[in-house]
């Protein structure tokens, strides 16, 4: 559409209080929002059946033809019901919006009375000021911003961004998915070209870097790997997922000799879950090699008792001295 024709066409229309002026053999889909969902498997086709109208008052309207489906899970096609009025699906009415108090109705009937007029934007709470188009409201915003297109710009704008937001966040969420899966079929170069695609669409994915170093820690690439590690701990606000990153850094920097520094990322992976066997697996090794053989032997017998059978292989081996030396306890 030529908004620049359209805005001069509105200002008249608006001003002179009369019908907007089509082609009456063509009633053009731009005044209403063809779908709207109305809940899991469900959304509601809407049929423009006339021109759109200036009313007293500042209100607008149009009407509409509503026709409801939903998803049959057996079948697996779309089926046309009626809802909460026993009908066939099918309900006429009209849309109603009035731009400048930011109102909006669907009614059956040609008039406003007695009708419970919409919000199109949500008042107070964390919401406040942005655009009512969840389901649960009915999309009162997307259905008035079609009757009050430069009213809506703001509100369009921020819905555009939020969508593209979201698309991006389920694009990067499925590259993340399809990297598991190589992770656990032991294909890390994969797995890290899956994961950088995705970094790449969200800049704060979190498990993303932590995913990525825990690839690249199966390849030995350890500093690589800690560069991952420490993106994922600085963006990451979760106790209950952080300290699986502690640990995984702690980890990398053990096989570097950077053992100081690994000893206080377990220390602070065990600080946040007390019950995580690899910790203090993890804490067992740096201990044992900075030669606090008791601290060691303390590690990975909570390790083990934790079930740990990766502890349970080191008393068979190197940790053999820890029963010789009656340090288990």
């Amino acid at each position: 559409m030529d908004n620049a024709f359209f805005a001069k066409t509105f200002v008249f229309l608006i001003g002179s209080q009369i019908p907007f002026s089509f082609n009456s053999r063509f009633i053009p889909q731009d005044q209403i929002i063809p779908r709207i969902g109305c809940g899991t498997g469900c959304h509601i086709e809407i049929e423009q059946l006339s021109q759109p109208e200036e009313l007293p008052a500042g209100w607008r309207r149009v009407k509409v033809r509503r026709k409801s489906w939903i998803y049959n899970y057996e079948t697996k096609g779309k089926e046309q019901v009626g809802f909460r009025n026993k009908n066939d699906g099918i309900t006429e009415g009209w849309n109603y919006a009035h731009c400048t108090n930011e109102k909006f109705v669907f009614s059956i009937t040609p008039d406003l009375k007695h009708q419970k007029i919409q919000d199109v934007l949500h008042k107070g709470g964390q919401n406040n000021g942005e655009p009512k188009f969840q389901t649960v409201y009915g999309n009162p915003f997307e259905q008035w911003a079609k009757l009050c297109p430069f009213e809506a710009q703001e509100g369009v704008t921020y819905l555009n961004k939020m969508r593209k937001n979201f698309y991006a966040y389920v694009q990067s969420y499925r590259l993340m998915e399809a990297a598991n899966e190589k992770y656990d079929n032991r294909d890390y170069e994969g797995a890290i070209s899956d994961l950088t695609k995705a970094i790449s669409i969200n800049l704060k994915l979190s498990r993303g870097y932590h995913n990525r170093g825990a690839s690249k820690q199966k390849l030995n690439r350890y500093e690589s790997s800690i560069k991952d590690f420490d993106k994922a701990i600085e963006l990451e606000k979760d106790d209950s997922i952080l300290y699986h990153y502690y640990n995984n850094r702690a980890w990398s920097k053990y096989n570097i000799g950077r053992l100081k520094e690994a000893l206080t990322d377990a220390d602070k992976s065990i600080e946040l879950n007390h019950e995580h066997k690899n910790s203090f697996h993890t804490r067992g090794h740096i201990k044992h090699d900075l030669g606090d053989m008791k601290g060691a032997c303390s590690d990975m017998n909570k390790s083990l008792s934790l079930g740990s059978k990766e502890s349970k292989k080191w008393f068979k081996g190197e940790g053999k001295y820890c029963s010789k030396q009656k340090l288990v306890f």
